[in-house]
Parts: structure tokens; C-alpha cells; sequence
């Protein structure tokens, strides 16, 4: 269900609002990525933009996550993935010193570090044929 009904639980006579609405998206993906991009990125992640885009209307929000907040319900599906020992604590310290590193500019400018690239090359040459 990628759009809401409309409230009069009609079919309109014409698709202007589809119209309006793709124009919107597609314009809003064209100011962040470029004229070139844009085509591509629609392409590929489309209906997962357009869903983000409905989190604006409040009637889609009703039919979609019910009387529950959003962060609730995607809380309840990132449950299963959650490491094992990773408190609320622990995750918050971990956002703390991540923000502190954002704010001071002393974030690396990659997340690979030696000692990782060391293990995935191990890996990788033992899955060598």
C-alpha cells in the first residue's frame, strides 16, 4: 500500500495526485543527487523512497503502524539482530562517543582499520581455489 485512499474511499477520476506526488519525489531526489543520478536512483530504490515519503501523511501513517508509534514497530524488527551483551547503556555510550567524534572532526576518514583488512585478506585467501 504505497499511497493512502483518499478519504472520500473513492477511485478519482484522474491520477494528478500520483502525478503530483512522483513529481515531488523525483524532484526532491534531484535537488540532494543530481539531474543525472536521479534516474538511477529511482530506478533502483523507488518504492522504498516513496514509502519513506508517505511518512508525511498522517492518513498512511494511521493505516500502516495503527495507534503504535513508528519507532516501536521498527524497534520490534530490529530485535532479532541485536548483538548479544549490547545494552541500552552500552548503545548509548557507543552514540555519545560517536557524536563526540563527529563534533571534534576526529572520525576516520575510513572505518577500516589495518588489523580488520589484515583478517578479511585472511579470509579471503584461505576461500581461494
Amino acid at each position: 500500500m504505497l499511497c493512502a485512499n483518499n478519504p472520500e474511499h473513492t477511485i478519482p477520476g484522474t491520477n494528478n495526485n500520483m502525478e503530483q506526488f512522483f513529481r515531488k519525489l523525483r524532484r526532491n531526489v534531484r535537488k540532494r543527487c543530481g539531474n543525472i543520478a536521479t534516474g538511477n536512483i529511482l530506478a533502483q530504490s523507488g518504492v522504498s523512497l516513496a514509502i519513506f515519503q508517505n511518512m508525511d501523511n498522517p492518513e498512511y501513517v494511521k493505516i500502516v503502524f495503527g495507534k503504535q508509534d513508528i519507532p516501536s514497530v521498527f524497534g520490534k524488527h530490529r530485535k532479532p539482530f541485536k548483538k548479544p551483551g549490547m545494552t541500552k547503556g552500552k548503545i548509548i555510550k557507543l552514540v555519545n562517543s560517536g557524536t563526540e567524534m563527529m563534533l571534534n572532526d576526529s572520525l576516520p576518514d575510513t572505518p577500516y582499520n589495518d588489523k580488520l583488512m589484515d583478517k578479511a585478506n585472511e579470509v579471503r585467501s584461505m576461500n581461494v581455489y
